[in-house]
């Protein structure tokens, strides 16, 4: 694994410093846009897989970095207040089969789709929001620091991975292709 997938993986992991979530029961639909497999390329490292499928109509399945033996996995979910909207992921393992072995599991990102591009900022926890012991502290305190320039950490820019697709068994296939042999 190069280093960059290192760094990755452990801003990831060092970066579910909460204890508290944003959302305790989903109540808003997932977004459809956010659905699917991403690919990051940091400076010409190799590419680094984001996915995202539907667990249910309000909640993520999410990998990062998706196809690696260090994958992670987590649940996720929409926190909206007013005109902001954070996803909320909970860590809960890796490919691995370990688990987290303390509380700290929560993460928060904002998250922008355009059209083929999605743009993350994860959110950096300051004391303020570290010190808040439920959902509503944390939210107060999150709505409290958005004039804070450090909220968010850099950007990171996701391009969508476009699967070639395959006739469904029932379509015909196509003139040049060899049909399979009746029995």
């Amino acid at each position: 694994m190069n280093k960059w997938m290192v760094f990755l993986v452990c801003a990831v992991v060092t970066g579910c410093d909460s204890t508290v979530p944003l959302v305790t029961e989903p109540t808003l639909d997932i977004d459809p846009a956010l659905v699917g497999l991403w690919q990051c390329t940091p400076d010409g490292s190799p590419a680094v897989n984001l996915l995202i499928l539907p667990l249910n109509k309000r909640e993520y399945l999410v990998s990062y970095p998706a196809g690696e033996k260090e994958a992670l996995f987590a649940r996720g979910c929409l926190w909206r207040s007013g005109e902001r909207t954070l996803v909320q992921l909970d860590w809960f393992g890796t490919v691995k089969g370990t688990v987290p072995t303390d509380s700290r599991t929560f993460q928060f990102a904002r998250y922008r789709v355009e059209g083929e591009v999605l743009r993350v900022q994860l959110l950096n926890l300051s004391d303020r929001l570290r010190e808040a012991t439920s959902p509503e502290e944390l939210a107060k305190a999150f709505l409290g620091s958005q004039s804070d320039p450090e909220l968010y950490r850099e950007e990171i820019i996701f391009k969508r991975v476009r699967q070639e697709t395959r006739p469904a068994p029932d379509e015909k296939p196509d003139a040049d292709e060899p049909k399979p042999d009746k029995a």
